[in-house]
């Protein structure tokens, strides 16, 4: 079989082709290629793959259309709003992802950023290089906070371990109740978590029911102090009103690492032009433990499908 890794996996050329070494002795041909493309071109790169390996890269059904020997995607990330499952289900297409593989990695960026707020780590930075002092930066402390945690799956849940440790108040909402969450905090209905949290942490996947989940109601609930926080999908909250929220001190500040399109983001994008929030390029996966443990998966999920088997199965 033909196996296409679209894009970039982030490890380095030797890594790579020792999974190609491994394929090969399986008697399968490993395809790799270090930048990505779209459209036409991409059509001509996976068009006659039985399994392709894809990150962030988007694949609709017109691109799919066009390849009549896949038989499975294996998705380097733990979210997969980006594949269309629809086409994927009619034509019986494997879809797998790499669940886990960056849960540390995405919960300490997601205390950092908290930490960045809290005590103003980015303007501490311009200032200092800048021949100021501190005097404008008196910051607040994370003990004896609430904080309100959105998706309480292994993320979420290991942000709320994370967080003992500062000794916060941990509150949880989730679809069900995740025995491990209970460890470090308990669940409380949403508009509760909302209006009493002075950080509310987001940790939902995309889905048709979580599009737009913090919603201009939703946000409106908040407390005029409090923080949001989201490193989940940038399409679960509605950044728009966000936005509005942020530029009128409806919200006290926010800190996000992902948007309503990947990054780069448009210079014009309107959250850019904001001093309360401090904004990262979609980097909580990206560690190189978390790298290098996402190919073990992808690879692992593909040599499964050999064995006819499946890892990770979203389909």
């Amino acid at each position: 079989m033909k196996i296409v890794v679209v894009e970039p996996l982030g490890i380095d050329t030797e890594e790579m082709k020792s999974y190609e070494e491994i394929f090969q002795e399986l008697g399968h041909d490993l395809v790799f290629y270090d930048h990505k493309v779209f459209g036409a071109d991409l059509v001509k790169r996976i068009h006659d793959a039985d399994i392709i390996v894809v990150a962030n890269q988007p694949i609709d059904g017109s691109v799919l259309s066009e390849c009549s020997n896949l038989k499975m995607i294996s998705v380097a990330f733990t979210g997969v709003d980006h594949i269309d499952l629809d086409f994927c289900k009619s034509k019986k297409i494997m879809v797998s992802n790499s669940a886990g593989y960056c849960t540390t990695s995405v919960a300490e960026l997601t205390i950092g950023l908290m930490l960045s707020i809290s005590r103003s780590i980015v303007n501490g930075d311009f200032l200092t290089r800048n021949g100021y002092d501190g005097k404008t930066l008196t910051g607040f402390e994370l003990k004896g906070k609430r904080v309100g945690i959105i998706g309480t799956g292994k993320i979420g849940t290991e942000v709320a371990r994370i967080l003992t440790a500062f000794g916060v108040k941990i509150l949880g909402f989730g679809r069900t109740e995740n025995k491990e969450f209970l460890k470090y905090g308990e669940y409380y209905p949403l508009d509760e978590i909302l209006t009493t949290s002075d950080f509310v942490s987001v940790h939902l996947p995309l889905t048709k029911a979580t599009e737009n989940f913090l919603s201009e109601e939703m946000l409106n609930l908040m407390k005029s102090d409090a923080v949001l926080i989201n490193t989940s999908r940038g399409k679960v909250v509605d950044n728009n009103y966000l936005y509005h929220m942020l530029k009128k001190n409806k919200i006290q500040a926010a800190a996000l690492d992902v948007f309503d399109v990947e990054p780069p983001l448009d210079t014009n994008t309107p959250l850019l032009s904001l001093k309360n929030c401090v904004l990262t390029p979609h980097i909580g996966y990206s560690t190189k433990e978390a790298i290098t443990d996402r190919a073990k998966i992808v690879f692992n999920n593909i040599l499964a499908f050999f064995k006819g088997e499946q890892n990770n199965k979203i389909l």
